[in-house]
């Protein structure tokens, strides 16, 4: 990690779960809910909650917002 990312960046690295992020990985390619779902083994309504849970803690107020900032979460995840 470097010292370029934010306060709130370091504070949502800190806070994602593996699941978690692999739903952000997912969404960011562009997956529908479904392939997501069987993907990782979680059920529809599973994904919603962890959707939202994520949704609330980066503070995004959609699924697009939600899938951009997860690019800087990702790319420095990993």
């Amino acid at each position: 990690m470097g010292n370029s990312q934010t306060a709130g960046e370091r504070a949502a690295l800190a806070e994602l779960r593996p699941i978690e992020l692999k739903v952000l990985s997912r969404l960011r390619a562009g997956l529908s809910n479904r392939a997501i779902c069987d993907e990782i083994g979680i059920d529809a309504e599973g994904l919603k909650a962890i959707t939202r849970a994520v949704l609330k803690r980066l503070g995004a107020g959609s699924r697009e917002e939600y899938v951009a900032l997860s690019k800087a979460i990702i790319e420095r995840r990993y």
